[in-house]
């Protein structure tokens, strides 16, 4: 319309009546009355006149006012502000879009003029031109992405002439447009053109803008001029160099940070010098920016440059450093959310992608919690990881609208504003993605004004982060403007209308909801919505989804029963799905699934909040009441599709419960879907659970699932056959690889194959069979014959085909079947023809495969929804896989050392990857491959040439890695250490998975390619016999002349002589033999030990016993002076043998052989000389570990041990100080005069002058615990619960002591880790330890029998800590008991099995400060499972006062079975299970409802079986908890250990607690699936331990504070008899499966369980 309007007016014809003609003919041309064209486009028209017409009078004003039909009373000098009014915007941007002509000061003179006419008053054009820049930015993009307009590139130059003549005008306050100027680089990047000068002139002004803020852009633009600079011209590069250079170096000059943020500078000769300069700085600046604050960049904005500096920092740092290693959790969420987040900007998002593959795949349980402090920089940012709940629905809380509209401005509008500033973003948005540009700007400046942030000045800009502030600044003074929006007439049900229209549902649903919250929210808080409205019309689909689950909530609460149904017909119709395609069907049910996780997730955030006011009660029924209409099985089936197998899972069980209440059948279906529901979460055991417990008569589809879940491939693989080819004969032998057996194998292919859906369902499941068997031959013949068969097939197959020729080595099938089609979305296949382009040198088209491959799991990452890492790992391990191919692509030609390095840092991560062998094996194969295997090809297969062109392809300028070489010369054959490392790992990690067959494969490889055999590689081939139960052989090979003097080799061969009953001093002499080998080594003087220790086990060395134990004492000494791997073995029996002696020579006395008397005597003296010695070498935190024993012991009536006890004792105090106080205060304390007195003497003892602190730490500890003694005997009252600590004013004047808070990990040291963090030193306590700075006077009174008071620390940390100060109850058993639950921990964490089953004992500090009282560490929001369950009876109707009597009285009197009877016919029905009902009211997110419900079941089985073993009773329905934010079961009162339980009036003769409300919880696998498996790990963990765990059960047994004495005048037997029934529950003789089979069978019956005392609550 500018040109019509320039053709129009532009001279002024001197014939009016020629005007009007010509006027009059374009205005209907554009069906306008004449008064309406001269109305809408009068602006026009004048703005023309003044850039063109130099002789304008106060005609044309009269034409105008004339043809618009102007009233009279407006003045010609008036028309002009008529004309502009509601145009100025448009105005002012077509007049900057003109500077780029020769009559620009024309064009500055009607700015002027425009500003004039405006409302706006500013002092100089240019602060007048700043608030419309963000729309002139955005109208040069317009014109850069209509490549199809005529004169593109004429119209494109003129475009960025204008823009740059702009900023030259407004100087350096265009910096704060940088963000969006840079998107203007983005699309020019993106739509490449010849730009020539004005290509080049926009370039340097953004150069120098670049160096204002701290220069936090210069990276950025430097990034955009290094992609532009292949289309600058030829004469200009020398200029752009030139100017860059000069940007860079300032930059770095002010911010040297500035360089690990730069992007690499690709190999141009221009450029070279610059590049120099770059790696010079590089080496002389160590410094970086800390990690925390780089993760609080990345998770503002998620910038490249944010992530450039992330993934150098992190090839700087390995994952394993002290400097990742403990942010490694947070860094895994958060990356994993910018790619989720950041779906359209491809370069972000595979950045990201490269970040994890550098990382690595690290095993989840190995990760530690984020510190607080640590991260302090970044929580804020991380906060916003997750999506945001809407507690009060925007409904008069200003600040929640805040916090809304800046996460939807972050997490949504800034990532679509980059989307759509380019071409290959594909959100199908508006068919141009300048208007769909434009939309996302004007919500952004919309939001903004909702909220009220129209300045700097706001307190609420503060708020946000600098970068962030950057993208905004613009919009607080921009002026977009769009036109109305039309909204078409609404049907109702809205899917009626849209079955094949997924999008337009979408839309018209989002218009429906909009107008309901019309009058239901405040003004500010609807326009939010509002201001969304042209991006959602723009179709922007993921927009749409994320606003919609918060305009449901406010209608569900505030809206009227008519709404409310509408709204709930519309979702349960779209559940129903009925008639509608595949786009509209997946579409709207991952819409309302989003809903249902909205709603849910609101429910918890509520509840956790409180739910105090009725208000908020009744909020939280009105979405209930929404939820519950939804029918499970609809709900379940659309979860499934949309891949939500939590929310699936928890609808399926519900519905599957409530059809088993009525008596009815489980459907096929229902068990099929819940099956394919457990295998997708990766639950094996419930998977075997459901096909044990309710498919009744097995198919071979169930047979198959069986044997897979069970790991057994080869059972699995005949089934298949079985199925694939009609039940024909399989002619191979049951393990194809044993052929020391001289079994002959051949290879059986189904023949018939017939093309049908079985055959395509089976298919990949019989190869992926194939592959875990290590069956490459078949799987190989297999593949080729299906393809033979199927051709249409071979798409599909031959990635299988390329799998097997690189696993197997074979180059040329490889090379053969990478010509060949295949499925461009298998990441294998992508990966296994990178392998084929790599080894023939082909670089372009191996970097092609790699980027497609990386690309296809960041898509599945994008796709997936909100992931956890545990979640994610399988694509993390994809892309650990990619980056391993980058990495030797980038090393295979370096120097072998550089190699080997490499090889050494991934060996040592590798210990920390998926305890799945399949994982582990996948891994190894393919490092073999890629690192070594790949670049040994025959000669014939060896492609040596590449281009110099093609190096910078592995640069990878975003990753800033080095550049690859052009022609690297061709490896020797010969094997690099580095590659028999590797072969040794496989050959161990498939040895300890039972694989024997790929066990001696890599072993056997790591026996060859070397002059002089490897020492590791011959053990590895002893334990590889040993392995097959080969012992004798096994030895053979460990007297080989090569392992002569290596130490492990001489070790193992003492253990193998000693098994196959070898005579003692043959296996003595070679263990005296590995001692010298390694003198300085913990293992060989434990081995021998332990030895020794067997020995005299036997009755046949009795007469030696003593001299034999001596023995032992000495070596575990040995032990302990060189190591703490076998600390829980060695100290607890050091401990033993000393009481021992000890106890021996009390009791000399009786006995009459006299070379027995000098035995104990000389065994005694030997001891106590040992021990002497070791109290002076040994390191205190081993002597901490065990403290509170030793302080225990004190009551011995021999003083020279005592003495020696004193002495560690005080070794001890003298290091630890702020933690050993605590310690020391029960026996201080205690009501054993020689106890009290010899602590005292320990501190009188020490030197006041050297260790003051340590007297302070005491006395301070003293004093506090005689204050608490005072509040634990005071009598609040006994109907007071809330009391204060005023009577008590020096207890409350006791502020900033020197001791630490007696929690959990200020009560036991740690041990060093012996095999995980190579770069942590040990400190056996936390850094961060609080230490008591005051208490609050605040007291609860418990309402029990004992009326315990919770009280509060104020630590130095400035947290607050409770804890519950406990009378009557003797706390050194609770003690002892959770000593030995952090030490069973220990073991579960170590063991693979368990840490893949996350099992656990929850664990509380518990701190005896005398014989009958103490503290507990108070967990907040724990509930009794009685409470919980009397709790929800009651609210059905359900007394539980008057239920327990009316018990008492059924089954009071009877006989056992009559007993039985009735408590299973009677009893249990009228006590329905409803602890399930807990965690679905506590966790109503599925995800958060899975994760915790799974917490409940481990945790329970874990303590079941520890607490079986350790004979622990007393667990009524009140000392079972449950952590209301997790699902933990805590145990409390677990002080009635060894089996006190049984010689209650009412003996405990259930194992442990499994009643019925416990068993129905969890799940409708109940005990048989995760329970059962969990119960079997940990008998497993504790049977492997068993020689430890009895080494502690013996300290414990004898430990004085266990009374033995109404059992038995003699405690020794009484202890040695309990030792042996331990053992004997650890290991029965029964399998595992047996043992665990029986104790919950025991647990649970009912038989058993209506013979327990009532008020344990059987029924409960």
């Amino acid at each position: 319309m500018h040109d019509v309007c320039t053709y129009l007016f532009v001279p002024l014809p001197a014939d009016l009546a020629v005007l009007h003609k010509k006027v009059n003919a374009v205005a209907a041309a554009a069906r306008l009355p004449v008064p309406e064209f001269y109305q809408r486009f009068g602006h026009l028209i004048l703005l023309v006149s003044l850039i063109h017409d130099a002789n304008n009078d106060d005609t044309l004003l009269h034409i105008i006012h004339d043809g618009a039909n102007l009233p009279d009373h407006v003045k010609l000098a008036s028309v002009p502000q008529e004309m502009l009014r509601g145009n100025i915007t448009e105005a002012v941007v077509y007049l900057i879009s003109q500077l780029w002509a020769e009559n620009k000061q024309r064009v500055m003179a009607a700015l002027e003029h425009v500003m004039g006419w405006s409302s706006y008053r500013f002092d100089t054009l240019a602060s007048y031109i700043v608030n419309f820049l963000a729309v002139v930015i955005s109208s040069v993009n317009t014109v850069i992405f209509d490549t199809l307009a005529i004169d593109y590139t004429l119209k494109r130059r003129r475009a960025l002439a204008s823009l740059t003549a702009v900023l030259d005008l407004i100087g350096h306050r265009a910096a704060d447009f940088m963000t969006q100027l840079l998107s203007v680089g983005q699309a020019m990047d993106e739509y490449t053109n010849d730009d020539g000068n004005e290509g080049y002139a926009f370039w340097q002004r953004l150069l120098t803008l670049s160096s204002a803020k701290e220069c936090r852009h210069v990276c950025a633009v430097a990034r955009g001029v290094l992609q532009y600079f292949p289309f600058v011209p030829d004469s200009l590069k020398s200029a752009v160099v030139a100017d860059l250079t000069v940007c860079i170096k300032n930059a770095v000059m002010a911010f040297p940070a500035t360089l690990h943020q730069l992007p690499a500078l690709p190999p141009y000769d221009e450029m070279s010098d610059l590049a120099a300069w770059i790696a010079d700085e590089k080496s002389l600046y160590n410094d970086s920016i800390p990690l925390d604050q780089l993760m609080s960049h990345v998770a503002a904005n998620g910038s490249f440059e944010a992530l450039t500096a992330l993934y150098n920092y992190l090839c700087r740092n390995d994952t394993l450093s002290d400097k990742v290693w403990p942010h490694l959790a947070t860094l895994y969420d958060l990356l994993l959310h910018v790619i989720k987040t950041n779906a359209h900007r491809h370069g972000i998002k595979d950045l990201a992608a490269s970040c994890l593959g550098k990382l690595g795949a690290i095993d989840p349980n190995h990760l530690q919690s984020p510190s607080p402090s640590s991260t302090a920089a970044a929580t804020k940012q991380y906060t916003r990881l997750h999506r945001l709940i809407l507690l009060n629905h925007l409904n008069d809380d200003v600040q929640e609208a805040r916090n809304f509209a800046l996460d939807l401005i972050e997490r949504h509008l800034y990532p679509t504003y980059h989307a759509t500033s380019f071409r290959s973003a594909s959100l199908s948005l508006a068919p141009d993605n300048s208007t769909a540009h434009h939309c996302t700007q004007y919500s952004i400046q919309q939001v903004l004004r909702a909220i009220d942030l129209r300045s700097p000045t706001n307190p609420l800009w503060s708020s946000i982060h600098p970068d962030m502030q950057d993208f905004l600044s613009p919009f607080l003074v921009s002026n977009f403007s769009v036109g109305d929006i039309d909204v078409p007439a609404l049907q109702f049900p809205l899917y009626a209308t849209t079955r094949h229209a997924f999008r337009e549902w979408l839309v018209n649903f989002y218009y429906y909801l909009c107008n309901c919250l019309q009058d239901l929210l405040p003004h500010a808080a609807f326009n939010l919505f509002e201001a969304c409205r042209p991006s959602v019309a723009t179709g922007n689909v993921a927009l749409t989804q994320h606003l919609i689950p918060y305009m449901i909530t406010p209608i569900l609460v505030y809206g009227d029963t008519n709404r409310c149904k509408r709204l709930t017909d519309e979702v349960v119709g779209v559940v129903k799905g009925e008639g509608f395609d595949h786009e509209m069907t997946e579409g709207s049910l991952t819409m309302v699934v989003a809903i249902i996780e909205y709603c849910r997730s609101w429910i918890r955030q509520r509840q956790k909040k409180g739910v105090a006011k009725v208000a908020q009660q009744n909020e939280i029924r009105s979405i209930r009441q929404f939820l519950d209409t939804i029918p499970h099985d609809l709900m379940a089936k659309a979860a499934f599709r949309t891949k939500n197998y939590p929310l699936a899972l928890m609808h399926l069980e519900l519905g599957i419960k409530a059809t088993l209440e009525r008596a009815g059948a489980v459907t096929s279906d229902d068990l099929d879907n819940l099956c394919q529901i457990y295998i997708h979460m990766e639950n094996t055991d419930a998977v075997t659970a459901v096909l044990a417990m309710y498919v009744k008569y097995w198919k071979t589809e169930h047979q198959i699932l069986h044997f897979e879940t069970l790991g057994h491939w080869k059972q699995a693989q005949l089934f298949y056959e079985h199925v694939l080819d009609g039940a024909e004969h399989s002619k191979y032998d049951n393990d194809r690889v044993k052929r020391q057996r001289s079994v002959t194998s051949t290879i059986h292919i189904p023949r018939n194959m017939p093309d049908d859906k079985t055959t395509h369902t089976l298919m990949p499941r019989y190869i992926h069979c194939l592959r875990q068997l290590g069956d490459y031959d078949r799987m190989m013949s297999y593949t080729s014959r299906a393809i033979d068969l199927m051709p249409h097939l071979r798409k599909q197959l031959n990635g299988y085909r390329l799998e097997v020729a690189w696993k197997t080595g074979n180059w040329n099938q490889l090379h053969k079947f990478a010509r060949e089609p295949m499925d461009e979305s298998s990441f294998d296949a992508l990966i296994a023809r990178a392998l084929s382009h790599l080894q023939t040198r082909s670089w372009a088209a191996a970097y092609g495969d790699l980027k497609s491959a990386k690309a296809l799991e960041v898509e599945r990452l994008t796709q997936a929804g909100p992931q956890s890492y545990h979640q994610a790992l399988e694509s993390v391990l994809r892309l650990q896989r990619v980056h391993d191919l980058e990495s030797s692509v980038l090393l295979h030609d370096q120097p072998d050392d550089a190699r080997d390095a490499y090889q050494k840092a991934w060996i040592r991560q590798f210990a920390f990857t998926s305890p799945l062998y399949r994982d582990q094996r996948a891994l190894l194969d393919f490092q073999i491959a890629s690192q070594y295997t790949l670049w040994k090809p025959d000669a014939s297969a060896a492609i040596h040439a590449a281009s110099n062109a093609m190096a910078p392809l592995f640069n990878n300028n975003e990753h800033g890695q080095p550049a690859m070489p052009s022609s690297p010369p061709l490896p020797s054959i010969q094997q690099a250490p580095g590659e028999r490392d590797l072969w040794l790992l496989l050959a161990k990690t498939a040895r300890k998975a039972n694989d024997t067959d790929v066990a001696l494969m890599a072993t056997l490889h790591a026996l060859t390619g070397k002059e002089k055999e490897d020492p590791r590689a011959l053990i590895e081939h002893a334990k590889w016999y040993n392995a097959i139960g080969q012992t004798r052989p096994a030895i053979k090979v460990l007297e080989d002349p090569a392992l002569r003097g290596n130490v492990n080799a001489t070790l193992l061969r003492a253990k193998y002589t000693d098994n196959i009953g070898a005579l003692p001093k043959d296996t003595q002499q070679i263990y005296l033999e590995a001692r010298k080998e390694g003198a300085t080594f913990e293992k060989p003087h434990f081995m021998q030990g332990s030895f020794y220790d067997r020995l005299a086990d036997n009755k046949k060395h009795q007469k030696q016993i003593h001299r034999i134990l001596t023995s032992v004492g000495e070596l575990y000494v040995e032990a302990l002076n060189r190591g703490s791997k076998y600390f829980y073995h060695t100290m607890p029996r050091l401990l033993s043998i000393w009481m021992q002696f000890a106890e021996e020579m009390r009791t000399i006395s009786r006995v009459e052989d006299r070379k027995l008397v000098e035995a104990i005597k000389k065994g005694y003296s030997d001891m106590n000389n040992l021990m002497r010695r070791f109290a002076e070498t040994a390191q205190p935190y081993q002597f901490g570990l065990i403290l509170p024993r030793l302080v225990s012991r004190l009551t011995i009536g021999d003083d020279e041990v005592a003495d020696i006890l004193a002495i560690i004792i005080t070794k001890v105090l003298l290091s630890y100080p702020k933690t050993t106080a605590w310690a020391l205060q029960a026996s201080y304390n205690s009501t054993d005069r020689l106890v009290r007195d010899r602590l005292s003497q320990i501190i009188c003892n020490i030197d006041a002058m050297a260790y003051p602190h340590v007297l302070t730490a005491f006395e301070q500890a003293r004093e506090l615990t005689r204050q608490l003694s005072a509040v634990a005997k005071e009598d609040f009252g006994a109907d007071t619960t809330n009391a204060t600590l005023h009577k008590f004013p020096a207890l409350l004047q006791m502020k900033h002591l020197e001791i630490c808070v007696p929690l959990e990990s200020a009560l036991l040291p740690t041990l060093p880790e012996h095999e995980a963090m190579p770069y942590k030193k040990h400190d056996p306590y936390p850094a961060d330890l609080p230490t008591i700075q005051g208490i609050l006077p605040d007291v609860i009174v418990m309402k029990s029998l004992q009326a315990p008071k919770r009280f509060t620390f104020v630590a130095s940390n400035g947290k607050q800590y409770h804890f519950l100060c406990k009378r009557n109850d003797d706390l050194r058993k609770d003690a002892r008991t959770m000593e030995f639950s952090t030490m069973i921990n220990t073991f579960l964490k170590k063991n693979v099995s368990s840490r893949q089953h996350q099992l656990y004992i929850r664990t509380y500090a518990v701190i005896p400060l005398g014989d009958r009282w103490g503290l507990i560490e108070w967990i907040n929001n724990l509930n009794a499972l009685k409470s919980i369950v009397t709790s929800e009876w009651q609210s059905q109707g359900i007394e539980h006062r008057t239920l327990m009597s009316q018990i008492r009285h059924l089954l009071d009197g009877k006989k056992p079975d009559e007993k039985t009877r009735v408590f299973s016919d009677v009893v249990l029905p009228r006590c329905p299970a409803v602890f399930y009902k807990w965690f679905l009211e506590h966790f109503p997110e599925p995800s958060h409802w899975f994760a915790s419900r799974s917490r409940y079941v481990r945790s329970l089985a874990v303590m079941s079986i520890v607490g079986y073993v350790l004979g622990l009773g007393d667990r009524h329905a009140e000392n079972l908890l449950f952590d209301a934010t997790n699902g933990d079961t805590v145990h409390v009162d677990v002080n009635m250990i060894f089996d006190r339980g049984l010689n209650l009036t009412v003996p405990e003769i259930v194992p442990f607690r499994l009643t019925k409300n416990l068993l129905d919880a969890m799940g409708v696998t109940h005990h048989q699936g995760e329970f059962q498996k969990a119960c079997q790990v940990t008998l497993e963990v504790l049977r492997k331990n068993r020689v430890q765990l009895l080494s502690v059960f013996e300290t414990l047994a004898h430990d004085p504070i266990i009374d033995w004495r109404k059992k038995t005048t003699i405690p020794q037997e009484a202890a040695l008899a309990q030792i042996s029934k331990m053992a004997n529950k650890i290991d029965s003789g029964r399998t595992i499966e047996q043992e665990v089979s029986q104790l919950i069978s025991d647990a649970s019956a009912d038989k058993n369980l209506c013979q327990m005392f009532l008020g344990w609550a059987p029924y409960v």
